[in-house]
């Protein structure tokens, strides 16, 4: 839509040092929309106004994947607004591009069935390969013929270049443990709030 008038916020003509306050008042107003809506779009004062595009990714692995105690490897995206992951250089990563750090929501789960009865699997959620920022452990017991969903969800404070890696475990002992297959079977996500 094209508008009337391009976005102005010059002083209003005939003005001086000694302008009206109303004059004051309007210009202050229209500085504070443009700073406030520019919050929510690309830039306020280009015509057509652009709405910004939500910053997220959303990952997942075309294939099942066993208990290890490395980080979990995602060969696919359902998307990626701003580079936050690569799908095949360190690709077990959610990374927070240059100059989009700030509060992030991130999930992450599978869909799991076990006959281990005696030993917990461990989801956890790492920041840049050490910090542990969430923990699930869950045990399945032997004869559960439904699989169960598994996973968590945080909100956390990241700067630029952190990244977080998700790593699906045994807490000791051995057996089989895969997370299901499939598009929606293991996913990763991560978006700016």
């Amino acid at each position: 839509m094209a508008y009337s008038a391009a976005w102005n916020e010059a002083a209003p003509v005939g003005s001086t040092t000694q302008a009206s306050d109303i004059d004051t008042v309007f210009q202050n107003l229209k500085r504070d929309l443009r700073e406030r809506l520019n919050a929510l779009v690309v830039d306020w004062t280009t015509d057509p106004v652009v709405p910004k595009q939500r910053l997220g990714v959303s990952v997942y692995h075309s294939v099942g994947q066993n208990h290890s105690a490395t980080p979990l490897a995602f060969d696919s995206e359902r998307f990626d607004s701003s580079g936050f992951h690569d799908t095949v250089t360190n690709n077990s990563r959610l990374t927070v591009p240059t100059g989009l750090g700030g509060t992030y929501m991130i999930n992450s789960g599978t869909l799991m069935a076990s006959t281990n009865t005696t030993t917990p699997y461990l989801w956890n959620l790492r920041k840049n390969g050490a910090t542990l920022l969430r923990n699930t452990q869950w045990i399945v017991t032997s004869g559960t013929s439904n699989a169960i969903m598994v996973g968590f969800t945080a909100i956390e404070q990241l700067v630029d270049a952190d990244y977080v890696e998700v790593i699906f475990d045994r807490n000791g002992g051995t057996g089989t443990g895969t997370a299901a297959l499939g598009l929606t079977g293991i996913w990763f996500e991560m978006m700016k709030m």
